[in-house]
């Protein structure tokens, strides 16, 4: 059967209205309804759906299609593996399209109703006893599907079989199992636990085989995104989020097993808007946080962090404490500062991720904060930290804080742009920076530069956005610190250069030592 007769099929048998709805609310009158787009963070609802016609658009992120497009945006699918998706979900045989993948699920269901009768027959007398010592209700095991396979020959002759080895079933004989399932409720994959910590390793999971891949999967999302919130709790383990939901909070997942990646954060935050992340409070937990909340923030998240005592994890911590350490959290962007080291550089690599993830408007008020706290000059956390020049990309200007004040600067106070006249375009290491600055120094209007650089619609992203943004109070004496530490950034380049030069060149280094003690009066 050829794609084009698969997509019509599809088509007419899945409700595009229906799939979508799964994802975000829909409202108006058929043929056209409208709703918040799903597939990007939306400000005001721009995302249509025509019924009639069975297709999509959103006018915020442009992206559109038909009911199939559709899932493979969502889902991160392929043309393949949407197909089968859709066609499991809605009952449909598609002929030598999906057997291969319907037989895996059947496989999977077959492998998981046996886990579970085995949770709570004898064989699995260990297993309850432990989940129960640990302070586990039956109804969140329940609701989460987890199970038991006992070490035994009859397990071992329900794993003869090729969708067993390609995903490594044998690795959790004698383990409690925690299933991950697709968007449609078929079991995808299995985490699982020992019941002593004396085996090693006390956490395993199956193979990034079909549907299953850890850097996407979070144990828990189909049961959490029933719930009525915009808020997700996100732990590290399949226990932690038994835990959450045992404290009254049903909107819980887990990373399980893996750091969280780009593709988490972007399925977090299509479907919720505010995050806490409950991780242990060990220091690889620590190390965790401090790596998540950039990802976070850059996905246009509220986050926050609940602190847990030293040592303990939501698994370990009773239920009340629990959850007044949730209802307790503080804003990531505080808790990183808290607990930044007290060495400037490493603080500076701290820091530099969750800076470059804000509204460059919400950096203003960090850079104080951070400044009190420790000292350091914001230079620290908006250049590279290695002494090298930055690359020049000409295609992608390269992420420079300081250059958009002076920029904006130019844009909103053109008659005062002498102010930074101290800088010269040979201090600014990005080319399209560069070519930016030289033109609106010159006086040219802001409106014509984004339109000559509507063949990089990154760096015409970024004028319109300081076009549009209004500078602060005595926003000046910003962008004379920010021309300040490009021109400073520049020497210390140039000073790397003549260092490291065969002969060295002390005569330049010399003079450059000079412009930079200059420099310090302007500051």
């Amino acid at each position: 059967m050829s794609n084009n007769e698969t997509v019509e099929i599809i088509k007419e048998n899945c409700s595009i209205e229906d799939v979508i709805s799964q994802y975000t609310k829909l409202v108006g009158s058929r043929p056209q309804l409208k709703g918040m787009c799903p597939l990007h963070k939306d400000g005001k609802p721009s995302f249509f759906v025509n019924t009639a016609r069975k297709v999509f658009y959103c006018h915020g992120c442009h992206k559109g299609g038909d009911v199939i497009t559709f899932v493979q945006d969502i889902e991160h699918l392929t043309f393949k593996e949407a197909a089968v998706f859709l066609s499991e979900k809605y009952g449909l045989e598609i002929k030598g399209f999906s057997a291969d993948a319907t037989n895996r699920n059947k496989y999977l269901a077959k492998v998981q109703k046996y886990a579970l009768s085995m949770l709570w027959s004898d064989e699995g007398d260990r297993a309850t006893e432990y989940l129960f010592n640990r302070s586990f209700d039956e109804d969140p095991i329940e609701a989460h599907g987890v199970g038991f396979l006992p070490d035994t020959m009859e397990t071992r002759l329900m794993l003869r079989s090729k969708y067993s080895d390609e995903l490594g079933l044998h690795r959790l004989m004698g383990r409690i199992t925690f299933p991950f399932y697709s968007s449609s409720g078929s079991v995808i994959g299995y985490g699982g636990r020992t019941m002593t910590d004396k085996v090693t390793p006390k956490y395993t999971n199956t193979s990034n085989k079909g549907g299953f891949k850890k850097s996407k999967c979070l144990f828990g999302f189909n049961e959490a995104k029933k719930q009525d919130t915009d808020m997700v709790v996100v732990a590290e383990g399949y226990l932690d989020v038994l835990a959450i939901n045992e404290a009254g909070l049903k909107s819980a997942v887990a990373t399980c097993g893996t750091a969280l990646t780009e593709d988490h954060a972007k399925k977090l935050s299509n479907r919720w808007n505010d995050v806490i992340l409950c991780l242990d409070s060990d220091p690889a937990g620590i190390s965790a946080m401090m790596r998540s909340i950039p990802i976070l923030y850059k996905h246009g998240m509220k986050v926050y962090v609940a602190s847990l005592e030293d040592g303990q994890d939501p698994a370990s911590t009773p239920r009340r404490k629990l959850l007044e350490a949730i209802q307790e959290s503080k804003p990531g962007y505080e808790v990183v500062i808290d607990n930044i080291s007290t060495n400037a550089f490493e603080a500076a690599n701290q820091l530099r991720p969750l800076l470059m993830s804000l509204p460059i408007e919400g950096r203003y008020s960090l850079y104080e904060r951070v400044g009190a706290k420790l000292g350091l000059p914001q230079a620290l956390f908006t250049t590279p930290s290695t002494g090298m020049p930055p690359a020049m990309d000409v295609l992608q200007p390269t992420p420079n804080p300081n250059m958009d004040y002076l920029l904006m600067f130019i844009i909103h106070n053109s008659d005062e742009v002498d102010a930074v006249g101290f800088l010269s375009p040979s201090d600014i290491g990005d080319a399209w920076y560069k070519w930016a600055y030289e033109k609106l120094f010159d006086g040219v209007p802001v409106s014509k530069l984004i339109e000559s650089a509507r063949d990089n619609p990154a760096f015409a992203s970024i004028l319109s956005r300081l076009a549009n943004t209004q500078p602060p109070a005595e926003f000046g004496r910003i962008a004379v610190q920010a021309g300040c530490l490009v021109v400073a950034q520049s020497i210390a380049n140039q000073i790397y250069t003549a260092i490291n030069q065969e002969p060295a060149d002390f005569e330049l280094i010399k003079k450059l030592q000079q412009r930079r003690l200059r420099l310090m009066t302007l500051v």
